[in-house]
């Protein structure tokens, strides 16, 4: 089967690799081809944003998550039925060592398409792409795309000086246009949940990727046939087992998509339910609260009071729940935010958590149990990523922290964190949490 695939990367973050990868989802949508989105690393917010444009869930393609093995397979089945596979990259190009854009892209044997923001140099904006073709020899540059591009002499410029140093093509070139440029805030861009893309905002887009990019030649220098690469058989879906409750609003948004997946392939029957609206959990045998912006919603969060007296109850009587670094934050007496208000939540950890105007953590996290917990056995280990502007106000002695390597807080049968974690980092994740649910 033939299909057009690659990999939008950048020269540095900022450079417009969103932007760009939006808009091409958009214009060959409304061409009528069907486009896999996926995502280089470990982010939610871009993820989130491409399914809303593509109407397709997004995948993330992170080898030290998950492996390269798993990269693979995800890669090739979210391609079936696709025309196009569109991978939007991390940071910069190189950036990330064997995470890098570069590496997934030489792991996947799909091209590479530059984005240099051309807003401040002309000719100098052949170095980093020749610089890419020197020190990469092993993955295929496709082509370039300017960003911000100002005048016609400027495009003439720069056009020339990436002919005659790199000779490959310029595939075109966006203007500088503060319309399309996207919002954003700590912890990244404002999220698919935010509402802020709207028709206005895809049409202006959308004209100036076909009036400034090439897509007939995009796509044709990034044809492949995958007729000798198969395709990866799923594991049989099990039958339904449990109810797990998905906490999913504006506040709470941020889940892989693949530990959903996972979940409900082992047979848990997912049900999704509002912390901002809804008056109570549903009737579920577990929760699973993600991350996501709670410290933007505390008031909201904070006057619905019998949700977070629902919450409690449900963990203290023992119910399991799982909750992931905004989920966990909501899960504590309350949150103080940037200008020292403070707003009670749930209460079921002893202990505060205070919002800050800088980043508290950022990396990728391995850790190991120290004893049994509902995502697994003493002694698994596990990997994902943290990223949060928030800690906590008081010190964590009264905490049991159960991880070897991070913090993950065991109190009864509910485990909290700041850690997201990648289920495909140990695919037992979901059987061990099925069975705990299942006592």
């Amino acid at each position: 089967m033939k299909t057009s695939a690659f990999l939008i990367a950048a020269t540095h973050s900022g450079a417009g690799k969103t932007t760009i990868t939006l808009g091409l989802i958009a214009t060959l949508k409304s061409m009528g081809y069907r486009v896999q989105p996926f995502k280089v690393g470990p982010d939610f917010i871009d993820t989130g944003l491409h399914s809303l444009v593509a109407e397709r869930t997004s995948r993330n393609l992170d080898p030290w998550m998950c492996g390269s093995d798993y990269v693979r397979r995800v890669f090739r089945r979210s391609l079936k039925g696709a025309q196009v596979g569109l991978i939007e990259g991390v940071m910069g190009v190189l950036d990330g060592a064997e995470a890098s854009s570069a590496s997934v892209a030489a792991m996947l044997g799909v091209p590479v398409v530059l984005v240099v923001d051309a807003r401040s140099s002309a000719e100098s904006v052949a170095l980093p792409v020749r610089g890419l073709m020197e020190i990469r020899r092993d993955i295929k540059l496709a082509g370039v795309i300017l960003n911000r591009m100002g005048s016609k002499r400027h495009l003439e410029l720069t056009e020339r000086a990436i002919k005659k140093h790199c000779g490959i093509p310029v595939l075109g070139c966006l203007r500088a246009d503060r319309e399309i440029e996207i919002p954003g805030r700590h912890l990244g861009l404002y999220t698919a949940e935010d509402g802020w893309i709207n028709d206005d905002f895809l049409e202006r887009l959308k004209e100036q990727i076909k009036t400034g990019i090439d897509i007939k030649r995009l796509l044709e220098l990034t044809t492949m046939d995958f007729n000798d690469e198969p395709y990866g058989e799923e594991a049989p879906k099990k039958e339904k087992q449990c109810r797990i409750a998905v906490a999913r609003d504006r506040a709470f948004c941020f889940y892989y998509e693949d530990n959903l997946e996972m979940l409900s392939n082992q047979g848990a029957e997912l049900i999704y339910f509002s912390p901002l609206k809804d008056s109570e959990v549903p009737p579920a045998d577990a929760l699973y609260i993600g991350g996501g912006y709670p410290e933007l919603y505390a008031r909201r969060l904070s006057q619905n009071h019998s949700m977070l007296q629902s919450i409690k109850d449900f963990s203290e009587s023992e119910g399991v729940v799982y909750a992931e670094c905004g989920g966990f934050m909501y899960l504590t007496q309350g949150i103080e935010d940037d200008r020292g208000r403070f707003f009670k939540m749930a209460g079921v950890y002893p202990v505060k958590t205070r919002f800050k105007n800088k980043r508290a953590s950022l990396g990728y996290r391995e850790v190991r149990l120290k004893e049994d917990a509902p995502i697994g056995k003493k002694g698994q280990t596990m990997r994902g990523h943290e990223f949060h502007y928030s800690e906590l106000s008081e010190k964590t002695e009264s905490l049991r922290n159960i991880y070897l390597g991070g913090e993950g807080f065991l109190k009864g049968r509910t485990l909290s964190s700041y850690i997201h974690i990648h289920f495909a980092s140990n695919p037992g994740i979901p059987s061990h949490l099925i069975k705990t649910i299942l006592g």
